[in-house]
């Protein structure tokens, strides 16, 4: 099956790193179904599609598909983090700040398969 790594018309791809504050955590692989249904509820009030992921007991990247011209990508990220830390418990979920790097457009600069 091919897979098209090219975000959607008139989406802009971003990298994102997120981690929790403990870096010996594993609640995010601990609770990956939680963190899952964090990404979808978020996407349901803030559309985006995810391009590629990966999680890690501690921290996560991953690359979405972005609205053009978006705006809420801070507020995304607080809801995900919000609703994860929520669902597994205070504390055991705390996140540092997340990082985001904008991916153009340039099929050079997709992610290969």
């Amino acid at each position: 099956m091919e897979i098209d790594h090219r975000a959607p018309p008139g989406h802009t791809q971003h990298f994102f790193t997120a981690a929790l504050e403990d870096d010996r955590a594993s609640a995010l692989t601990e609770h990956v179904d939680t963190l899952r249904l964090a990404f979808r509820a978020c996407s349901d009030r803030y559309p985006f599609t995810m391009t590629a992921g990966v999680i890690l007991p501690d921290h996560l990247h991953c690359i979405l598909a972005l609205p053009a011209g978006d705006t809420s990508r801070s507020a995304r990220w607080r809801l995900i983090q919000g609703l994860f830390e929520r669902v597994i418990g205070e504390g055991r979920g705390s996140w540092r700040r997340f990082e985001e790097e904008p991916l153009g457009n340039d099929p050079t600069d997709e992610v290969a398969a």
